[in-house]
């Protein structure tokens, strides 16, 4: 298939999906979903690491898109920038963390 980004949703799973990846030496770039916009919760910043250290240790920090993990159509204004607020900071302390790989 031709493609750039391949989206999954991984966080109903918790990043259980990123296992997958593991043996196939997968060379496009993933977007992650880490945010369930089907429920009214707000992702919190630990669940949403704990996704993104799964993925680092199969991808490369270059090849991973933060995202949520589908439309943003049923959510409220209040809960999606809440939930978009934790997505940007949990990208700030992946990029930091892993800076020296980034460079």
């Amino acid at each position: 298939m031709d493609f750039d980004v391949i989206p999954i949703e991984a966080s109903l799973s918790k990043g259980d999906i990123i296992g997958f990846f593991k043996d196939i030496n997968f060379k496009k770039q993933i977007g992650l979903g880490v945010w369930d916009v089907h429920t009214k919760k707000i992702t919190s910043l630990n669940r949403m690491m704990a996704i993104l250290k799964k993925a680092v240790s199969v991808f490369s920090p270059e090849q991973l898109w933060i995202n949520p993990d589908c439309s943003l159509k049923t959510r409220d204004r209040e809960e999606t920038v809440k939930n978009l607020k934790n997505m940007m900071k949990t990208v700030d302390m992946v990029r930091k963390r892993y800076k020296k790989q980034l460079s």
